[in-house]
């Protein structure tokens, strides 16, 4: 889950809490090796080789000339050749490999602005008045107007306003409290052991543990009485464990499973808020930032994504109001192994919800093509049972899943070897850690395969059908 900019705004250059160091080796000379639980959005992060661009290829960006005057430029590309070596110019740059969960660079979407989409403007009746020319531009076409969507400032990512995108999900057609946060849970911020008392006595079913993100989080599963809807609240503690930062914020997901009539819909949109926390004499309030630009659909192409399947230390869970094992005593301890039960059960329900309706305000077949084939990704990628991995796929988030966690591919050994480090570290063996060792170093060949095709692909994408 999670996919936001406020999370994001201070991860360069950290790694989650959880190292699992590895077993001397003196006849290797290996000292050590770790593994460390990335940030899924870490910027600073993104390990690309940067492409050689000649000048005579690419133009330098100009000033911004406005709607207006490219509207009124005229078309300087004609000739069949002369769109063949534009799009061959274009498609070949880097840069669109960088992905912008936090800050997009904002003076390469100026230049795609300014060089790439206004010529489309300029020539569209040319490119509409020949077959060929419309054919071997599609791609890029829509591509271009896909990604500057997905790099819009102050914005969710989506084919909306941040305003827009908000009261759209409050629409007359909506279902009522699908996007309220339960006021019980404002009221026990900002300490974590009230937050887990509201959510046991609510019978809200609740999971604390280490964050993808960053530290510790509480994730609430808020179910609608009627089962039109599903909520999940991610409470973030930032610094301390126990305790949520003022000036924070707090992630906020809303799964539609029917319409206000009552209708089961076939496939689930998902809603994305990001809640800022202040503090004032009344006590703790939430807000929406008009101002958000965390780019959800690069962290989510699959809509919710499934937990960490790891048991740490910071994990933990109790049974709540209406479940068999419930105590009243917020002391009393948590049943043998069900930290590992809520996890699983969590794990299926976000993946019960399947590939969401985007409702227009995404298309990702217009983002190129799926990435991760030769690695196996695209088993499950394929765009039908969970969202295609591509170019605009938040980078470091690809990076946390294959070589963070070991979890992409699925690698439950590895996993499980991780998980018994952590927890049972006096029963963690020379042969684990040279099994764990092997394994990290597979997984690291494959993110760099995997990296390796990133921008090669998309190029021969953009370029599929030749204009000359």
């Amino acid at each position: 889950m999670g996919h936001l900019r406020s999370q994001v705004g201070r991860l360069s250059g950290k790694l989650l809490a959880i190292r699992v160091w590895l077993i001397t080796r003196k006849s290797s000379g290996l000292i050590l090796a770790s593994l460390a639980l990335m940030s899924s959005c870490a910027k600073g992060s993104l390990p690309l080789k940067r492409t050689v661009v000649r000048p005579e290829q690419i133009e330098q960006p100009q000033k911004d000339q406005g709607t207006a005057d490219i509207k009124q430029q005229s078309c300087s590309l004609q000739s069949h050749t002369d769109w063949q070596h534009f799009l061959e110019a274009y498609a070949h740059d880097d840069r669109w490999g960088k992905t912008c969960e936090q800050d997009c660079d904002t003076q390469y979407v100026q230049f795609v602005q300014q060089r790439i989409q206004s010529t489309f403007t300029a020539c569209a009746d040319v490119l509409h008045a020949d077959p060929i020319l419309t054919s071997c531009t599609a791609n890029f076409r829509s591509f271009v107007s896909s990604w500057l969507q997905l790099h819009a400032a102050n914005s969710y990512g989506f084919s909306l306003s941040n305003d827009q995108y908000h009261q759209s999900q409050e629409a007359t057609d909506k279902p009522l409290g699908m996007m309220t946060v339960p006021p019980e849970l404002i009221t026990a911020l900002p300490e974590r052991s009230q937050v887990e008392h509201v959510a046991r006595k609510q019978g809200w079913k609740y999971l604390t543990h280490v964050s993808a993100i960053r530290g510790t989080r509480t994730m609430i599963y808020i179910p609608d009485s009627s089962s039109q809807f599903d909520r999940w609240l991610l409470i973030n503690y930032d610094h301390d464990p126990n305790r949520v930062d003022t000036h924070s914020d707090i992630a906020f997901l809303a799964v539609q499973k029917q319409s206000r009539s009552g209708q089961k819909l076939s496939r689930f949109p998902l809603r994305f808020r990001d809640y800022h926390v202040s503090q004032s004499s009344a006590g703790y309030q939430l807000s929406l930032s008009k101002d958000f630009s965390g780019k959800c659909f690069a962290c989510h192409p699959s809509g919710v994504r499934p937990l960490i399947d790891i048991i740490t230390p910071q994990t933990s869970a109790k049974p709540v109001s209406g479940e068999s094992d419930f105590a009243m005593d917020d002391a009393a301890p948590a049943p043998d192994g069900f930290a590992r039960r809520r996890l699983n059960e969590f794990n299926s329900i976000l993946a019960s919800y399947g590939l969401p309706d985007w409702e227009g305000m995404v298309a990702p077949e217009t983002l190129g093509p799926a990435l991760g084939g030769a690695q196996g990704c695209t088993n499950c990628h394929d765009g039908k049972r969970r969202g295609a991995l591509s170019i605009v796929t938040s980078w470091p988030h690809i990076e946390q899943k294959i070589a963070g966690e070991l979890s992409m591919p699925p690698q439950r050994r590895l996993t499980r070897l991780v998980e018994k480090r952590l927890m049972h570290p006096d029963d963690f063996s020379a042969e684990d850690a040279a099994t764990l060792a092997a394994g990290i170093e597979l997984q690291t060949q494959t993110q760099r395969a995997f990296a390796a095709e990133r921008l090669p692909a998309l190029a021969a994408w953009l370029t599929e059908h030749r204009c000359d």
